[in-house]
């Protein structure tokens, strides 16, 4: 969906379109994958002997870019 405009005044008249949800099976289903991608960058982000990989390389430099 593309949207112009005011982002304020766009969410404003989105948001009594929206439905709150009790189910949560898609929520869940999002978090799972979420962890498990999160799991696998964090593998990749681990030192080894070989070449330098760029996730390990993102993770080393990021507390200096806060």
């Amino acid at each position: 969906m593309a949207l112009v405009g005011d982002i304020k005044a766009t969410l404003r008249a989105m948001l009594p379109l929206v439905e709150e949800k009790s189910d949560r099976k898609f929520l869940d289903k999002a978090l799972e994958h979420y962890r498990d991608a999160r799991k696998g960058l964090d593998d990749l982000a681990k030192l080894s002997d070989k070449a330098i990989h760029p996730q390990y390389l993102a993770q080393q430099i990021s507390p200096f870019c806060r």
